[in-house]
């Protein structure tokens, strides 16, 4: 039987059978892979480490009857630092869930999980704001996914935007006053001129920029109604920090 090694980030873990578990794999090989191991509720085991969200690892796979089980593994990084901070840790469930929303099983995007380990050691080992990280990354995950916000340009005829702007969730993107229309979210100053910064800085020099955290606030609950409209999925986690 073929065994397999897949480079991954556990993104969700649920019980299975007595004393089983099914993790929820973004892998680089692979995309997002399903996987059960076997024993890991049991007292004596050495891998319940292995089944917490962010931890990454090599994983040992084989396939039977259809389903894949995992063999061995071994440890990379477990961001267990994550777990001591709370607003840091409910960000970093934020970033794992758009993950679980938006892949199927199989789907393959190497460029974003590189993006995903970059994001979360920056959670869990840089000063950088919290806010600002999980905005960097939404916008790179838009990007990522073929819907990347413009801020210079209209989504809709294509001109300059260089004054009034608005969120277009039916165009999927910035429209300008002449294009939109009276479902479109009209950005304050403030907003639209922090995201495109956040956008515009490299992730390693994010925590040079200081933002109000209103406003970041606000920046969020603007990328979660786009997120929302264009993966038609509700992105609940994101509530925590919004309330």
């Amino acid at each position: 039987m073929e065994e397999l090694k897949i480079t991954g980030v556990v993104i969700t873990s649920i019980d299975y059978k007595e004393n089983d578990k099914i993790l929820t794999i973004f892998s680089l090989e692979l995309g997002v892979v399903k996987a059960q191991i076997k024993g890991v509720k049991q007292a004596k085991s050495k891998l319940k480490y292995a089944c917490q969200p962010f931890f990454v690892g090599e994983f040992f796979l084989i396939k039977k009857n259809g389903y894949y089980l995992i063999t061995t593994i071994n440890t990379i990084e477990n961001f267990y630092d994550l777990t001591s901070n709370y607003d840091r840790y409910l960000v970093g469930t934020i970033i794992l869930e758009t993950i679980k929303l938006t892949f199927k099983d199989g789907m393959i995007n190497e460029v974003l999980f590189l993006e995903l380990l970059k994001i979360l050691e920056t959670l869990c080992y840089e000063t950088t704001n919290e806010y600002m990280i999980l905005i960097k990354y939404m916008l790179n995950f838009f990007k990522l996914s073929g819907y990347g916000l413009n801020f210079d340009k209209c989504a809709v005829c294509g001109i300059k935007l260089n004054g009034i702007t608005y969120l277009s969730l039916g165009a999927g993107g910035l429209v300008c006053e002449v294009c939109k229309d009276e479902y479109d979210i009209k950005l304050e100053k403030n907003v639209f001129s922090s995201l495109k910064i956040i956008d515009n800085v490299d992730l390693s020099k994010l925590s040079t920029v200081k933002l109000n955290n209103n406003v970041l606030i606000k920046c969020l609950m603007l990328l979660k109604l786009n997120f929302n409209s264009i993966f038609k999925v509700k992105l609940n986690s994101i509530n925590n920090i919004l309330i």
